[in-house]
C-alpha cells in the first residue's frame, strides 16, 4: 500500500447546527485535492460540497462528502478526492452533538 500524502492546508474544526464554511468557493480555482479526513459528530450530520451551502442535513441538492452514522463511530475518507474548481466544502452537524472535522488538502 502507498503512502497517503497529508495535504499543506488543514481544517481541524467543531461545529454546531447550522453549515458551516470549511474550504471557501471563491478559494477554489483550479481544484483542490482532500488528502486526509476524520470525522465525528452526531447520527445524519454531513461533509458536503458544491457552490452552495446545504439547507440542513437532508439536502440533497449537493454532493455529500461524508455522511455519519453516530458520535461512537469515527469515520475516515478512504482515499483523496478531488474537489471541481468553484467547490467549496461545508460541515452541518444534525443534533446536539458537534461535528468534528479534521481534514488535509492541497489548492491546485
Amino acid at each position: 500500500m502507498e503512502p497517503v500524502k497529508v495535504g499543506a492546508k488543514f481544517y481541524s474544526g467543531r461545529i454546531n447546527r447550522f453549515p458551516a464554511m470549511i474550504i471557501n468557493p471563491a478559494d477554489n480555482v483550479a481544484g483542490i485535492i482532500l488528502r486526509t479526513g476524520e470525522f465525528n459528530g452526531s447520527y445524519r450530520s454531513i461533509v458536503t460540497t458544491g457552490t452552495v451551502a446545504p439547507t440542513n442535513s437532508s439536502d440533497t441538492t449537493t454532493p455529500v462528502v461524508m455522511f455519519l452514522t453516530g458520535p461512537e463511530n469515527r469515520h475516515q475518507l478512504q482515499y483523496p478526492i478531488l474537489l471541481p474548481p468553484g467547490y467549496g466544502l461545508w460541515g452541518f452537524s444534525n443534533g446536539s452533538t458537534a461535528l468534528d472535522v479534521f481534514i488535509t488538502y492541497d489548492i491546485l
